[in-house]
């Protein structure tokens, strides 16, 4: 079935691309502890076997997802799978789906002591290494095949060079350096040495004109490569590779390899570690697909970074000082796991999540479950496209902010600190009148009435709403300072709307009345408002049938939960591409299925997070669609 082939390469490419691991479950006690993102398929067949019950195969065979695998092959970077395939007699077709255990591993490149030596001494960190097997099974020589052919063609073209490494459990490994790479680093070097040079002898504003020409008509991103083989070969520096039975690995590095066939050569592994045992909690004991996230690993390495050279390290926080992680309750993160169920009790596709987080009395302490089972307001209609309740503590929130606020460096503290009381004296008046559910929903644009000049603003509309025991200390607020950000006050149906002008700092309307605050586009304001004034069922204002099909079996007391129409959403994706310029559109837009097509096969999503002692922990189901 070579359709089903590569429709199953397009879920194993997906899979494969999430922050991710490596070959199976015993794989993890073979890679070093400081591997950042694990990921693994247990077994490919299974995989097949679940598409096959959940009655998905026809969608996966058909011809237009096989026209869309063939343009995503098309678009790779810049080049065409295919036509690469084909300068070594390769099709396609010989794009082998696994059989058994599929996995990779993303592997942090220094352990927390050598990353501080390397900041020392003023090196960069060199990238991530990584490790990619799976167990082709009856496929294993077509695949062992393809790959020597297109080594053989990259040395007859001299722009691969191989080495064979001494082998490792009587297992060969064959190290393929890149030419194209090196060379094409070597004019990156060069153009910017010398662009470095005219920058610092541009004096006048003819002469840095004349810089920027020389720049874009000598820039080495100007592709110069004749052929997609040579163009996809610039892609890396170097692989390794092996086969050991039917399993084929692949890695890039001799090293990275040996590790995944013989286990760290020092300290533990990353199956010894907790955090990513941890990870695991409360997600699928048989999953299709798991993916782990080391968040204490990635953790580490920014801290030692950032205590060597702290100007220099921005770090995988983004620079966020320990004090302000530690004061939001993150700097205990562990890890973070998610699997993926196939043909699950509940719908199509289960997807749960863990984030193993010990001391939640952090952030996570804002969000709070709901007594009663969530109904979304009768305002909310049928034709929106997503439907999210978020449930907060609006006072546990400002403790925490009022905590990270304290927390940061001495020489900004008091100003933050000043800052900060100034905000808080005017918000928490509001905030304590929030009763604690904020509804966000989306209203899809019809595509007449989109502006054809501003192709970039969104096809649909956002509004907010929330509760509130008192309007007093928000009115106040809009009445005192509406005006300076261009908002006109009006009455309505018992309430109030503060809507923009032509020249307000706001594009959306503030709406209060009947125990709430509104935020969005004016019409949508109003309808919430004159719905609210009188909430007896409403003609033409139908209960949202299709959030309640999606949410069945799921606890909707949690704290955040969210519902996606599919439809609507597919609808929506497909009109923001067809605005998009042609230039800025992906090449695979022309060969994206119709919406009716899709939903023959995809229902509605449903989504809850609820916050645990040790965390927080989420479920994601996509529904089988109820649509003939």
């Amino acid at each position: 079935m070579p359709r089903l082939c590569r429709a199953a390469c397009v879920i194993a490419t997906a899979a494969l691309t999430l922050p991710a691991g490596a070959q199976s479950a015993d794989l993890a006690a073979r890679v070093p502890a400081r591997t950042i993102f694990y990921a693994e398929i247990p077994s490919a067949r299974a995989v097949g076997e679940a598409l096959a019950r959940a009655d998905i195969l026809p969608l996966l065979e058909s011809e237009e997802v096989d026209a869309l695998f063939r343009a995503f092959a098309d678009s790779s970077q810049g080049w065409s799978l295919r036509d690469a395939l084909a300068q070594v007699h390769l099709e396609l077709d010989d794009l082998h789906w696994p059989t058994g255990p599929a996995s990779m591993a993303i592997i942090s490149p220094l352990d927390p002591e050598a990353a501080a030596r390397a900041m020392e001494a003023g090196s960069d960190l060199p990238p991530p290494a990584f490790v990619v097997s799976a167990d082709f099974g009856e496929y294993a020589d077509a695949v062992e095949d393809a790959i020597d052919a297109i080594v053989d063609e990259g040395l007859d073209r001299k722009i691969l060079s191989l080495e064979r490494a001494d082998p490792v459990n009587d297992v060969r490994i064959h190290v393929v350096s890149s030419i194209v790479f090196e060379r094409r680093r070597a004019a990156n070097k060069a153009f910017e040495d010398e662009y470095e040079q005219r920058m610092l002898a541009a004096e006048t504003d003819e002469q840095w004109d004349a810089l920027w020409e020389w720049y874009s008509a000598n820039s080495p991103e100007v592709e110069d490569d004749p052929d997609a083989l040579s163009a996809a070969l610039a892609s890396f520096p170097a692989l390794a590779y092996a086969r050991s039975g039917d399993v084929i690995t692949v890695a890039s590095s001799a090293e990275a390899l040996a590790d995944a066939l013989l286990g760290p050569r020092t300290g533990e592994s990353l199956a010894d570690q907790p955090a990513f045992r941890n990870a695991l909690k409360n997600t699928h004991e048989s999953p299709h697909i798991r993916v782990v996230l080391n968040l204490a690993a990635m953790h580490e390495m920014s801290a030692a970074s950032a205590a060597a050279d702290p100007d220099a390290f921005v770090g995988w926080f983004g620079g966020v000082s320990s004090e302000v992680l530690s004061a939001l309750g993150l700097d205990a993160m562990q890890s973070l796991g998610v699997t993926a169920q196939i043909d699950a009790p509940g719908g199509l596709l289960e997807t749960r999540m863990h984030l193993h987080l010990p001391a939640s009395d952090g952030l996570l302490s804002v969000f709070t479950p709901s007594a009663e089972p969530y109904s979304p307001p009768s305002f909310i209609p049928q034709s929106a496209s997503d439907i999210t309740r978020i449930r907060i503590d609006p006072r546990r929130l400002i403790d925490i902010a009022r905590d990270a606020v304290d927390s940061l460096p001495e020489e900004i503290r008091d100003q933050a600190r000043a800052q900060f009381n100034q905000f808080v004296f005017v918000a928490r008046p509001i905030l304590d009148s929030f009763v604690g559910d904020l509804h966000v929903w989306s209203m899809p644009i019809k595509a007449a009435d989109l502006d054809p000049e501003e192709w970039w603003a969104p096809a649909s509309q956002t509004c907010y709403a929330a509760r509130v025991s008192d309007p007093v200390p928000l009115s106040n607020l809009l009445g005192a300072f509406g005006t300076q950000m261009g908002l006109t006050a009006r009455e309505f149906v018992g309430g109030q709307i503060f809507a923009p002008g032509d020249q307000s700092m706001l594009p959306v309307a503030i709406g209060i009345g009947h125990g709430w605050a509104i935020v969005g586009p004016t019409s949508h304001v109003e309808d919430v408002l004159r719905i609210a004034a009188n909430p007896a069922p409403v003609v033409g204002q139908p209960a949202n049938d299709g959030f309640a099909r999606a949410m069945e079996g799921l606890d909707s007391r949690a704290p955040v939960i969210a519902y996606v129409n599919m439809r609507s959403y597919l609808d929506g994706l497909r009109t923001s591409l067809e605005r998009t310029p042609e230039d800025y559109r992906p090449d695979w837009f022309a060969s994206l299925p119709s919406t009716e097509f899709l939903i023959r096969w995809l229902g509605d999503s449903a989504n809850v997070i609820r916050i645990t002692p040790d965390g927080a922990d989420a479920v994601s189901l996509i529904r089988r669609s109820i649509e003939d």
